[in-house]
Formats: structure tokens, sequence, C-alpha cells
């Protein structure tokens, strides 16, 4: 035998007895269950109190995409099940001559130290059809966890008038929310 052969065989015994603990790979998911998947992974209905006090604290307004960071991009990007974040910045027109049109167009975000949130409003070919917002918890580590998320006919027009409409239960945390 080779000396390179014993060394693949060794490689190979050594790779196959390393890999023994890790369990088997979940079945994949089929494009039936991703959907609902993801809509249960994203949907969190919380109490009508925990509503009241989802965007308490100091936040800082920005109204353009590139002012929001990668961190919070990466957050929604997961949320939307895109490949990358595509959103567009507010009083954008949709002309028809830009090919693929991005589905979502930011009225506002907020961030803060603990706690971040985007506001946006999403349709087809650049008409409203829905605005959301999603909240997102920012860690010690900076890691950003999805914290809720809701959808309502009319957007709000700044952060007061966001706390106002939340708080009245004008956006629904619905399991069809389009994120």
């Amino acid at each position: 035998m080779s000396l390179g052969a014993l060394l693949c065989g060794l490689v190979a015994y050594y790779i196959r007895w390393k890999l023994a603990d890790i369990p088997a790979a979940p079945r994949s998911l089929t494009s039936a269950n991703t959907e609902e998947y993801f809509m249960r992974r994203f949907h969190k209905k919380i109490p009508q109190s925990e509503k009241e006090h989802i965007l308490d604290g100091e936040f800082t307004v920005v109204t353009a995409t590139d002012e929001m960071p990668a961190r919070l991009k990466d957050a929604f990007t997961v949320l939307s099940r895109e490949q990358r974040f595509t959103m567009q910045n507010p009083g954008w027109k949709y002309s028809g001559m830009t090919g693929i049109v991005p589905f979502r167009r930011l009225r506002f975000a907020g961030l803060a130290d603990k706690k971040s949130f985007i506001h946006y409003e999403s349709g087809i070919n650049g008409e409203a059809g829905n605005y959301d917002v999603v909240v997102f918890s920012i860690d010690e580590r900076d890691k950003v966890q999805f914290l809720w998320g809701g959808c309502g006919a009319e957007g709000a027009t700044d952060l007061e008038n966001l706390r106002r409409e939340v708080t009245a239960e004008r956006f629904k945390d619905s399991l069809y929310c389009l994120w």
C-alpha cells in the first residue's frame, strides 16, 4: 500500500469517527412547509400590555436605508427570506424601467442600543398595499433577534404616531403579515 493511500484511509477513518456523534440532519423543508415554518418562526402575538411599551425608549430616527446598520439589514433579510436587503428609500417612485422592483419602501427606522425597528410599506409596482413594522432586540454581543412585527392598512407619519398606532392595535400581529 502506498503512503498516499494510507494517509487517505486514516483521514477517512478520522472524519467518520469525528462525525459519528453528530445527529442526522433534519429532513429538508419542502416548499409547501417552508412558508409555514417562516410564518410561525416570525410570528409572535404579544399581550396588549407589552405592545404598549414595545417602542419605548430613545430612538434615533433614520429615513434612508444607507443609514441603517448592516446588522439590522441582515436581520431583516433573514426575516423577509430574501437573498439580499432590498428596500427603497422614502419618496422612491416606480418607473417601470428598472427591471426587478423592490417590494418594500422605507418610511422610517428607529435605532437604539437594545432595540431597533423598521417601519415600511409593501406593495406591487410602487403602490403601497400594506404598512408594516418589525421590531428587533439587540443583545450585548450585538446579536439581533426578531422581537415582534405587525401589519396595518395605514402607515405612521413619525415615531410618536407609530407608537400610538401600535398601542391602539392598528398594527395587527397577524400570522399572514408579509415581511
